[in-house]
């Protein structure tokens, strides 16, 4: 009996994909106008009123003197600069498959009324020839 033996393989296999993208580069945001604008208030708030009024109105000051600078900051800041490229993501795909090709040959066979099996690498065919030997019983 002849029987045939066949071999499954496991491989990995590349994908790429490439898309089109967008990257945004924020323009410059200065921050001087928003300090001065903040010690300026503050400045002047500390000339308002006396005590603890005082301490809130430079407060007041420094605070508002910071938002009336941050908007002059904007105004003067560089726009964000947005670029486009083509970017390529890879990616590994196991792959199982079955391979159909001969890995060898399980034989059955009779020999002196005894029955043996053997497994080749090549077809028999329908004879085998065997090797017999003879050593001396002790």
């Amino acid at each position: 009996m002849r029987q045939e033996m066949s071999q499954s393989a496991a491989a990995d296999r590349r994908a790429a994909r490439r898309r089109a993208v967008r990257y945004r580069e924020r323009g410059e945001q200065p921050i001087g106008g928003t300090v001065l604008g903040a010690i300026i208030g503050g400045v002047l708030g500390s000339q308002v009123g006396s005590g603890s009024g005082r301490n809130a109105a430079t407060v007041a000051g420094a605070v508002a003197g910071g938002a009336v600078g941050r908007s002059a900051d904007r105004s003067r800041s560089s726009p964000d600069r947005i670029y486009e490229d083509v970017e390529t993501r890879c990616r590994t795909i196991a792959v199982e498959r079955q391979d159909r090709r001969v890995a060898g040959y399980d034989v059955e066979y009779q020999f002196d009324g005894n029955v043996y099996f053997a497994r080749l690498d090549y077809d028999p065919g329908s004879k085998l020839r065997v090797r017999v030997s003879v050593e001396p019983a002790e």
